[in-house]
């Protein structure tokens, strides 16, 4: 298995997570008729998840940490 498979798992679903709480968190906090604050608000999340995602994902692949499974294997 080579590293991008660790990086991917991580910056996906890490990018995803912190998008979604940061436009959700910050849709909550401003005011929905300025047109101006919503585009910034999404803009600073997409820039926030992507950044803070590649960071984590590329620790990822010199680590190479996968989610557990809790599968019993059939032996």
């Amino acid at each position: 298995m080579n590293r991008f498979k660790y990086f991917k798992i991580t910056f996906f679903s890490t990018g995803a997570g912190i998008i979604t709480f940061s436009i959700v968190k910050g849709l909550l906090d401003i005011n929905l008729g300025n047109k101006k604050a919503i585009g910034e608000l999404v803009l600073k999340s997409v820039f926030t998840g992507v950044l803070v995602g590649a960071f984590l994902g590329l620790l990822n692949m010199y680590f190479k940490l996968l989610p557990n499974d809790n599968k019993k294997k059939d032996e």
